[in-house]
């Protein structure tokens, strides 16, 4: 049973729109009609590669099981670390990291859901302290 899952994909359906935007303003620049109806359809074309991408490409599933937090790759690597083994979990500035006693984490980078997260391990884990850690290097 998974209580959260977050999946984190590549920005595919970004890179589609901004080429498309530079080929469709590239369009204008052409003289013949019928290039420019050829690369109208290219930059369409590109926002349809940007939007398959943005459903078929992912990176990796980021979960929380009742048991443990898990992250699987799309290669099929699944790492998992058991809330009886976790120290605490400390809120950084685009990650949640969970870290075992021995100092090792398990993160979840890019995760905008934080506090669904903490919702949901308020009652799968309450046990687990949450910090939130700010970089003494940063600007802000």
């Amino acid at each position: 049973m998974v209580l959260f899952r977050h999946r984190r994909r590549p920005p595919a359906l970004h890179f589609g729109l901004i080429g498309a935007i530079f080929v469709g303003v590239s369009a204008f620049a052409m003289s013949s009609h019928v290039w420019q109806a050829v690369v109208v359809l290219a930059a369409l074309a590109l926002v349809a590669l940007g939007w398959l991408g943005r459903e078929r490409l992912w990176i990796e599933d980021q979960l929380i099981t009742p048991t443990s937090a898990v992250i699987v790759h799309a290669d099929g690597a699944r790492y998992e670390l058991a809330f009886d083994e976790m120290a605490r979990v400390a809120e950084r500035r685009n990650a949640i990291a969970f870290i075992r006693d021995d100092g090792a984490e398990l993160r979840f980078n890019r995760n905008p859901h934080v506090k669904k997260i903490k919702r949901v391990l308020a009652e799968a884990a309450p046990q687990l302290s949450w910090v939130n850690e700010v970089d003494p290097a940063c600007d802000t």
